[in-house]
C-alpha cells in the first residue's frame, strides 16, 4: 500500500462544552473518530500544549478500518491537535492510510506545526 499522507482542518462549534478545557474537548472528540473502526489505539495520550500562547492538546491515534466497498481492512494513524476558540474549536489531523509510517508521520506533523493559529 502506498500512503497517502493528509493534512485536515476542521472547525466546528464547542457547544455546551464551551469553557472547557482542551484535554476534555479533545476526549470527546476522540468518540467521533472511533466511530466505524476495527481496532483502535491511542498512540500518544492527550497531552496539554500551548500553540502561539492558546491552550491546546494533542494525541496519536492508529486505526485499522473496514470499508464495504473494500475486501481487505485498512490502517490509519492520525495524530491530531485541537485547539478551543471562543465558541469552537480547530482541529488539525494529520493522517496517513498505512501501517510503519512513522517516519511520513513526524513530516506530516512538521508541516502542522507551520500552521498559525491566531
Amino acid at each position: 500500500v502506498v500512503p497517502n499522507p493528509s493534512l485536515r482542518i476542521v472547525i466546528q462549534p464547542v457547544g455546551d462544552l464551551k469553557g472547557k478545557p482542551a484535554e476534555v474537548l479533545m476526549e470527546h472528540y476522540l468518540v467521533t473518530i472511533k466511530v466505524d473502526t476495527v481496532d483502535f489505539k491511542v498512540r500518544v495520550p492527550i497531552q496539554r500544549l500551548k500553540i502561539n500562547g492558546r491552550d491546546a492538546a494533542y494525541m496519536e491515534t492508529r486505526a485499522t478500518v473496514a470499508r464495504p466497498s473494500e475486501t481487505k481492512l485498512r490502517v490509519f494513524n492520525h495524530f491530531t491537535y485541537l485547539i478551543p476558540r471562543d465558541d469552537y474549536m480547530v482541529v488539525v489531523i494529520g493522517v496517513i492510510d498505512a501501517d510503519n509510517v512513522d517516519g511520513l508521520l513526524q513530516e506530516l506533523r512538521d508541516v502542522a506545526r507551520t500552521l498559525k493559529i491566531r
